[in-house]
């Protein structure tokens, strides 16, 4: 081998090397910035989670004080009461409106004699 083929091949391997430390190197920054990437989201993940935990648990608190069937069942009776007070006092009011309306009536009339009775009084004077 002469110094020609010889620096051939070492241009050659030099050249090889390079480019294996240069796809080692693209492809380490390539998992570098996918890692850093993925962090990020981890840690948006985690934010968000914690933040779902406190609803979670805000949302746990409400249901528990929340009315169970058994007290909406005793509610619903109290409004079947209190529908059937009412339609009693619903007649008992329209009862005492025909009660005040024959009064009126006959106060009108009361009122109709008493004062024919005293013009036809005054006439005769």
């Amino acid at each position: 081998m002469n110094a020609i083929d010889e620096k051939f091949i070492f241009d050659v391997v030099q050249t090889l090397l390079i480019s294996a430390i240069g796809i080692f190197n693209w492809l380490n920054n390539r998992h570098r910035v996918t890692n850093a990437a993925i962090s990020r989201l981890e840690d948006n993940i985690d934010t968000r989670l914690d933040d779902h935990a406190v609803r979670l648990a805000r949302v746990e608190q409400d249901l528990k004080n929340a009315p169970s069937h058994s007290d909406l069942a005793e509610i619903y009776r109290e409004m079947r009461n209190m529908t059937g007070v009412l339609s009693t006092m619903n007649a008992a009011l329209a009862a005492q409106s025909s009660t005040l309306s024959a009064l009126k009536e006959q106060v009108a009339r009361m009122d109709s004699f008493w004062r024919t009775r005293e013009s036809t009084i005054e006439v005769k004077k």
